[in-house]
């Protein structure tokens, strides 16, 4: 038997590129207005943020100015008193650093869209051989025809006590079983189909009355051993389309992430000067109590 070997040392130059403002904000009506700021590192750096200096936020409403805050310099994160906002006002954020470089952002609070009922049927199916039984929601609304429009189910169980007072809160998953999960802004990596996590558009059904379905399992809304009761919190947000838009690319960037896809991701931005995401969005919410 004869082995042969050789190692080759190869250089790789990185370019650093220069550092980027970074901003966040999601604004609902009726509540403080939460700005996530930071500049962007090095790729080899041990810290995946750094802090902005000396930097301001102001806060616009439908173009009078409304507030004026400074950012610590020693976080990233700044809480402003809650404006008084109504759906269809226009937003607009502008960060300046060091009193020179502004990063700007503009949104507007959605149209709050009500939840019009919610109708619940249990299901039995057999699947190799087992039968089980499967909790199935049609959550109606009503869409507008003038617009298009986003929107996202999220349902969260909550295991209440004897007093009805929520002691603990999760999100859970739940199967996608309308077609309007499975259309509009859907991408395959791999053989699997990217989970948008309840996201939807109004292309099949715009300007209509509408049924969204969705199903779980029995065992993961009823109350289990030592639970006094379940509530089950089922929300219907109404997005902007940046939202909406950011929301998907970075849902298939995960998934490129988790099966190692070879490529590039460039997630979507509404902020000038810089990078991140400022939107608005409004919520309608049903409580069922097992």
């Amino acid at each position: 038997m004869l082995i042969v070997a050789c190692e080759s040392d190869v250089e790789i130059n990185v370019k650093e590129g220069r550092s980027v403002t970074n901003m966040y904000a999601f604004i609902y009506p009726d509540s403080a207005v939460d700005v996530q700021l930071s500049k962007s590192v090095k790729i080899f750096s041990p810290v995946t943020f750094d802090y902005v200096k000396n930097a301001t936020i102001l806060l616009t409403v439908n173009s009078e100015q409304s507030q004026k805050v400074l950012i610590p310099n020693d976080t990233n994160y700044v809480r402003l008193p809650a404006p008084s906002l109504t759906y269809g006002d226009r937003i607009r954020l502008v960060a300046t650093v060091n009193n020179a470089d502004s990063v700007v952002a503009e949104t507007f609070v959605p149209t709050f869209v009500p939840i019009s009922g919610i109708d619940t049927t249990t299901v039995t199916i057999r699947q190799d051989g087992k039968i089980s039984e499967l909790l199935s929601f049609a959550l109606s609304f009503a869409d507008d025809r003038s617009t298009d429009d986003y929107y996202q189910v999220v349902v969260e169980r909550q295991v209440l006590d004897e007093n009805r007072k929520v002691l603990t809160s999760e999100k859970v998953d739940f199967n996608k079983d309308d077609n309007v999960f499975n259309v509009a802004g859907q991408s395959i990596i791999g053989s699997q189909l990217v989970d948008l996590e309840g996201v939807f558009d109004d292309m099949l059904f715009n300007g209509h009355n509408y049924n969204v379905n969705f199903s779980m399992g029995r065992e993961v809304v009823l109350p289990a051993v030592g639970e006094q009761g379940v509530r089950l919190r089922i929300r219907l947000y109404h997005h902007t389309y940046d939202y909406y838009n950011y929301f998907c690319i970075l849902k298939v960037y995960d998934y490129s992430d988790f099966f190692q896809a070879i490529g590039q991701a460039s997630l979507y931005t509404n902020v000038t000067n810089g990078v991140g995401l400022v939107s608005g969005m409004s919520f309608d919410e049903y409580f069922i109590y097992f």
